[in-house]
């Protein structure tokens, strides 16, 4: 199990994922996603049940949205056993990982294949490809965007990025959120290939970096 499918795990739920404590004892794990992003929330699950022995559920939120009087649907998974979450923070703690902290795993640091692993999850959660015209207008850019609410995190993830031999781009500051972009050139495209693009779970993020 501790692989690239549980570092991959560990990054979707560092981007969009929610570890809850109180007293220092673990109360909660979730993730929850929109609908474009369910082949994420489905390998999630499947990995998480591994980890436990337990099958999850898929609950659905009916939410709504004022700003622009919408209506939409949310899906999310939950574990709420403290017994089993403190079984898996020991699970987590025996491989150098904490499960309540938000940093890149020193493991993945070491081994470019896990970072592949763990850098596909967080795009997945929290990262888009865009494509757009360069500036002069004579050709087409890719670059990956991983917004965070954590300057700090983004730059491990810039630590990572460079010890996969990939660019660690750069970091923009906005009142609210951090992005990370990452200029995807041909030579840097064939390593994500190699590395990050087998383990994503969203298709469209996926062609977009093929």
């Amino acid at each position: 199990m501790f692989d690239c499918d549980f570092f991959w795990w560990l990054g979707a739920l560092h981007a969009d994922g929610y570890v809850y404590t109180r007293k220092n004892r673990f109360q909660e794990l979730r993730l929850r996603v929109s609908a474009c992003s369910l082949p994420m929330l489905l390998k999630w699950k499947r990995i998480l049940d591994e980890l436990t022995g337990k099958e999850h559920k898929i609950l659905v939120e009916q939410m709504y949205d004022s700003r622009y009087d919408r209506h939409f649907e949310q899906y999310l998974i939950r574990e709420g056993s403290v017994k089993t979450l403190e079984k898996l923070a020991l699970l987590f703690t025996s491989f150098g990982v904490q499960l309540g902290k938000l940093a890149v795993p020193t493991s993945a640091l070491e081994n470019s294949v896990l970072g592949g692993g763990y850098l596909a999850g967080l795009i997945d959660g929290d990262g888009c490809v865009q494509i757009r015209r360069s500036s002069d207008g004579k050709r087409t850019e890719r670059l990956i965007k991983i917004a965070s609410n954590d300057k700090r995190h983004l730059k491990e993830v810039q630590t990572l990025l460079a010890s996969m031999s990939l660019p660690d781009g750069y970091i923009s500051t906005y009142p609210n959120h951090v992005d990370l972009w990452v200029f995807v050139s041909s030579a840097t495209a064939v390593k994500l290939n190699r590395l990050v693009v087998p383990h994503l779970a969203i298709g469209r993020k996926a062609e977009r970096l093929k």
